[in-house]
């Protein structure tokens, strides 16, 4: 295709308003980028990325693994506390209620909803 040609045919009226919507589409995209690199320079800790969402759930994992790792030593020293007549293990629907003898522990009673 010739260039003369193509000039000529984005020349007439009826493309012209396509060059327009064009250009400002160009235009808003160039702002946006100026407007967003502006905000990431002054405050680049409001920006999260893919490493700081995955250190995030690494430590929430830790965490629950944690809490877990508590419910299964509690668990194991209720079992044994049961076993010797010291603790009543009660189940609800939602609910393991392990009522301890008040002279083991500080709480009488051991709530785990799940």
């Amino acid at each position: 295709m010739d260039v003369q040609l193509f000039i000529s045919l984005l020349s007439e009226p009826q493309h012209v308003w396509l060059i327009a919507v064009f250009a400002v589409y160009l235009l808003f995209i160039l702002v946006f980028s100026i407007v967003y690199y502006g905000l990431y320079r002054w405050d680049t800790r409001s920006f999260v990325f893919n490493t700081d969402i995955t250190n995030a759930r690494i430590e929430e994992l830790q965490q629950r693994v944690k809490n877990w790792g508590n419910h299964m030593r509690m668990f194991m020293a209720a079992q044994s506390s049961i076993d010797t007549g010291k603790a009543v293990l009660r189940t609800t629907k939602r609910r393991i209620i392990i009522e301890i003898e008040k002279s083991l522990v500080e709480t009488a009673d051991y709530v785990l909803d799940y």
